[in-house]
């Protein structure tokens, strides 16, 4: 009800035009009031000043019986006094807000009734904006009436406000209250008309080049119907809708509302499994809450879970410790942190502290709401609880909070539905209720292939990776549109320019004649509007090479979206098969007696490893395209760390790899032909007192890389001749060597030192 008077008390300050009114507004001070009516003289600035204090008390947060016969009586000396002053216009204003008191003390009837009076008034005196401000006035109170035939009412009201504005001329203000007829549809759920006005509306304030709060409050609307519908794609296209307005036009958005729209991106981006991205929106929600010192537990709703579900339960509990120190709990907010608190120590697995919190939750929710009359609360804590238990195979304990969810069925989102159905599943399996097991799960798959189907997801994806593409160009397009339309209307204006001084010129030199004067009055007009129909063709063609150009970078991005796409499915599966043969070759050793063919296998399988390691790089890490090569090589020393077990042999590695990025065709040759010298070190370089092993990889000022393998073993036989060697390992080098154009370089001294130039490719890169 508050929200509703301090909605009407804004529309009721227009219908008055009260302008100091509404700058002042009910937060001044009675002591102020009291002090008006005293100065002021009988006339109308004490019938202001009475209207003021009767206002005063309506308009009192609590709407109790006191104030509003305060009010009453005020608003009944002010109508005496604007009688005696025969002020016809003085006397509708007070019908106006007296109007009000009544729907505010339960009389609805006779509200409508006055108010239909002041209806008649302004209609009799042509006054359409005032007319335009009571018909939205009525509307807006038969809408939050239950009875059908009063809000539909309602909207035939707001109907003709509607209508009235538009003829007004105040296009803004009809939007408005075509928004808000489609939220009375909503409540009336019928959200497909509801749906059709709103996407009305967005356009309609595109047209107007309106981008602020209203736009946004119209774009949550078809957010949440679009939930109701578990469409997450239309949800994710009109919060990139949303966020598209507020880094265009931040200046348009309060900081309330920003907080909104935070929380709106939290949410959406933690039902799509974007944890990062939940967490990052859910971060710049609380820094807000705790700015505007409103509820910071609804951004702790989003936050917590998302860093827990990264594996980052220790930043979880930082983040939670150090906002409860910041703003302490009130009894609501201290269910949430009990909660938070359970949930930190789940992902811990201190089970027995995670339990002692959960129970806390549930005593507190206890106190604040005994006879459990808050159902959404109700379904908030007892999902929780019961999914912790469930968590734990403690089935017997969460079950009498899924029983509780399903007899007072609280409002919970689908996505929530089909969790709470796995784990009724899961907890009638364990009964031995197979059938109603099954009815369960089948609830769950209904729910979960409702919201995420395959195409969905790919057309989620899509448009995951054309929004964040499309931030990144956006300021750029509109840098070069804006030029480009500042240069054609530069260009048209001084046309204008100059063809009125023509004009002038001619208009003198011929003076004398008024009848030549007039031809060639005529004549410079038709040239001038002709040049106007040109610019105005020609900003026309501009505009429609604007808008294929976007089509056209929108076309790319899919395209390169795609490509990505179909490069890591192609590196995900080679490194599969790789795995499998992995896989054979392990199976294979098993039945091998044979000791060379054991370590031929097992070297085989090392140097196949070597190759499933890049592709697994290229399709986990960089989208497909190249290595990087201090993060391999990294990985595979310690792949071959654990296949020799060098830490009971003392050997010790030193790495230098600069940051180098190598694409496939090289990073393949390069990681065999670092798999078979270190090999060969680990193997035949040291004795048992172990040793130390150095691998580079550097970057030359002539264009080159090159690769070193260092030990300070045994070294190679006096008599050992590189060109002539013919084992495989050796024969592997040589070849991968001159695969890459490399020239080799052995050093025997103090140990091996083998050495490999290399030069660049144009696919390869080096960060700077």
């Amino acid at each position: 009800m508050n929200s509703l008077r301090i909605c009407s008390l804004s529309l009721l300050i227009l219908l008055a035009g009260l302008k100091s009114y509404c700058q002042n507004g009910v937060e001044d001070s009675l002591k102020e009031y009291h002090t008006l009516l005293k100065k002021s003289s009988v006339d109308t600035n004490r019938v202001s000043a009475l209207l003021r204090l009767g206002n005063y008390y309506l308009f009192l947060p609590q709407e109790k019986k006191s104030d509003l016969d305060s009010a009453f009586n005020y608003y009944k000396r002010a109508a005496e006094l604007s009688e005696s002053l025969h002020s016809t216009e003085w006397r509708y204003r007070i019908l106006a807000y007296k109007s009000l008191a009544f729907f505010e003390s339960g009389k609805p009837d006779t509200g409508k009734k006055i108010l239909k009076e002041v209806i008649g008034y302004y209609q009799k005196t042509g006054n359409i904006r005032l007319e335009a401000h009571a018909w939205e006035y009525l509307g807006s109170h038969l809408l939050n009436q239950k009875a059908p035939e009063n809000r539909a009412e309602g909207h035939a009201s707001t109907e003709r406000a509607i209508k009235l504005y538009n003829q007004a001329g105040n296009k803004f203000k009809a939007l408005e209250l075509q928004a808000a007829n489609a939220t009375g549809y909503v409540y009336d759920k019928k959200y497909a008309e509801a749906e059709k006005i709103l996407l009305s509306v967005h356009e309609g304030f595109k047209r107007i080049k309106y981008f602020g709060e209203s736009d946004g409050r119209v774009l949550d609307w078809l957010d949440y119907i679009a939930g109701l519908n578990n469409d997450l794609n239309k949800q994710l296209y009109y919060a990139s809708q949303e966020l598209d307005n507020l880094q265009k036009h931040p200046k348009e958005f309060s900081k309330s509302r920003e907080e909104l729209f935070y929380r709106h991106l939290s949410v959406l981006y933690k039902d799509l499994g974007n944890l990062s991205q939940s967490e990052l929106y859910a971060r710049k929600q609380l820094s807000l809450s705790l700015e505007l010192k409103t509820d910071y537990t609804i951004s702790l709703w989003n936050l917590i879970p998302s860093v827990v579900k990264q594996g980052r339960p220790a930043d979880a509990m930082k983040i939670l410790n150090e906002t409860v120190k910041k703003a302490p709990p009130d009894s609501l907010q201290q269910i949430y942190v009990y909660q938070f608190y359970g949930e930190i120590y789940a992902a811990m697995h201190n089970y027995k502290a995670a339990e002692h919190y959960y129970q806390l939750t549930n005593r507190q929710y206890d106190r604040v709401d005994p006879k459990h009359e808050n159902l959404s609360l109700l379904g908030l804590v007892y999902r929780s609880i019961g999914t912790f238990y469930g968590s734990i195979n403690q089935f017997k304990k969460a079950e009498p909070f899924l029983a509780e969810i399903a007899a007072k069925k609280p409002p919970i989102r689908p996505l929530q539905k089909s969790i709470l159905a796995l784990l009724q599943s899961r907890i009638d399996s364990s009964a031995g209720n197979y059938f109603p097991a099954l009815q369960q799960f089948q609830l769950h798959k209904r729910l979960n292939d409702s919201i995420f189907t395959v195409e969905k997801s790919r057309q989620i994806n899509q448009l995951e990776v054309s929004f964040e593409t499309k931030q990144k160009q956006i300021k750029i397009d509109l840098l070069n549109a804006q030029n480009k339309v500042n240069l054609a209307q530069a260009q048209k204006a001084n046309i204008q320019r100059n063809i009125t001084g023509g004009g002038i010129i001619v208009m003198c030199i011929i003076s004398g004649g008024i009848f030549y004067g007039f031809r060639t009055k005529i004549k410079s007009n038709r040239i001038l509007t002709s040049k106007n129909k040109e610019i105005d063709l020609k900003n026309e063609s501009l505009q429609t090479l604007l808008s294929e150009k976007e089509i056209l970078l929108g076309e790319k991005e899919l395209l390169l979206a795609d490509k990505d796409m179909l490069l890591k499915e192609v590196h995900h599966r080679v490194k599969n098969n790789l795995q499998i043969v992995t896989s054979l070759l392990s199976t294979q050793l098993a039945y091998l007696e044979n000791s060379d063919a054991v370590q031929a296998l097992e070297e085989s399988q090392q140097r196949v490893q070597a190759i499933a390691l890049i592709h697994q790089k290229l399709y986990r890490e960089t989208g497909g395209v190249s290595i990087e090569m201090q993060s391999y090589v990294h990985d595979l020393i310690e792949d071959l760390k654990d296949a020799f077990n060098t830490s009971t042999r003392h050997i010790l590695f030193r790495i230098s790899i600069d940051d180098i990025n190598l694409d496939i065709d090289l990073a393949v040759p390069v990681g065999l032909i670092l798999n078979e010298a270190i090999t060969n070190s680990i193997k035949y370089a040291f004795g048992e007192k172990g040793g130390e092993l150095s691998v580079s990889i550097l970057k030359t000022e002539d264009e080159h890389y090159v690769l070193t393998v260092a030990d300070n073993g045994r070294g190679l036989p006096e008599d050992f001749d590189f060109d002539k060697v013919n084992t495989l390992g050796m024969v592997m080098i040589k070849g991968l060597g001159r695969q890459i154009q490399a020239s080799f370089e052995i050093s025997n001294l103090q140990g091996l030192t083998l050495s490999l130039k290399f030069p660049f490719r144009k696919t390869s890169q080096v960060k700077s």
